[in-house]
């Protein structure tokens, strides 16, 4: 039962934390950003491929996050040369994303993994 306890103590730790890294600033521009490289892709798709909204998406997400199921493709040359840009800005910035999200979460161990330290050492020089 001990077990059950602090999985909910971690499980709302972490809730906590996520909820803090959205009000930070960096974050919450790299998400403004990432909507605007996704929409822009979305409107280029449907304007010159003539795919429909859901078409376009779905092809942005998996293009941007290297899945790339082969089902829809560039069919032109214009589409083709957006979609290299496309994909060096846009896996470019997902990678940007994963790190800050990543740093967001571990702040807080690290955080706390640094105070016990601290205190391990304050204890060792008594």
């Amino acid at each position: 039962m001990q077990k059950n306890k602090n999985f909910g103590r971690g499980v709302a730790a972490a809730s906590a934390d996520l909820r803090r890294g959205f009000r930070d600033w960096e974050l919450r521009g790299l998400m403004f950003f990432g909507g605007i490289i996704i929409m822009a892709g979305v409107a280029f798709y449907m304007i010159v491929e003539g795919w429909d909204f859901i078409q376009a998406l779905y092809f942005c997400v998996a293009t941007l996050t290297t899945v790339g199921y082969g089902d829809l493709h560039p069919t032109n040359d214009i589409s083709r040369l957006f979609t290299t840009a496309y994909v060096l800005v846009g896996v470019g910035f997902i990678l940007g994303f994963v790190n800050v999200v990543a740093r967001q979460a571990t702040k807080p161990i690290i955080a706390r993994m640094t105070e016990r330290d601290n205190q391990r050492q304050e204890q060792s020089k008594d």
